[in-house]
């Protein structure tokens, strides 16, 4: 493979980086990365909460246990289960999640929980006092934390859709075989 180092070209890491703008840009994409996330969640949340609405008011009465009505009774329950897990990974994305502190690294100057667990001379004076590298370790360090709550997020969003997809399959079957009794 033909590194750039061996060609003679200098490498990202050689390079004086204008943080200002890096920092920008990284943190503008993974927040509204994670924002479209929690956009998608809400919506899972409303399509919930409407299938809910109208499932409940279009349940078939539980007159006589005929072989179909029992079949579209236990479409409506997962149906009902299904929602849930749908609501679940929903509430997931939306909600955040505090990830525990490693006692062994130091304090990303750039992670709002390591800010705040700082008074704020000793933050201007930690952060004024850091060295270029070290910046750009804390910057890309952040860039890559809120990349992986990024994918939690979608990996959530992903579980509910799948989930809210098949509770309205399912929902679909028990109306056309209520439709049939």
């Amino acid at each position: 493979m033909d590194l750039p180092a061996a060609r003679g070209v200098p490498t990202v890491a050689e390079q004086p980086l204008e943080f200002t703008r890096l920092l920008y840009m990284l943190s503008q994409d993974m927040d509204n990365l994670t924002r479209h996330a929690d956009m998608k969640a809400q919506i899972i949340l409303a399509i919930n909460a409407i299938l809910t609405a109208t499932a409940a008011g279009q349940a078939p009465a539980w007159d006589s246990a005929s072989g179909l009505q029992t079949i579209a009774f236990a479409f409506g329950i997962a149906t009902l289960m299904l929602m849930i897990g749908s609501v679940y990974f929903s509430l997931r994305t939306v909600l955040p999640r505090r990830v525990p502190p490693h006692d062994s690294q130091p304090r990303n100057l750039f992670f709002y929980e390591d800010i705040a667990g700082m008074d704020e001379r000793a933050f201007v004076q930690k952060f004024e006092a850091q060295t270029l590298p070290e910046l750009r370790m804390a910057v890309l360090t952040q860039a890559h934390a809120k990349a992986g709550v990024a994918q939690a997020k979608f990996d959530n969003v992903r579980r509910a859709v799948g989930l809210l997809f098949a509770a309205v399959s399912l929902w679909l079957l028990g109306r056309v075989l209520s439709a049939l009794i």
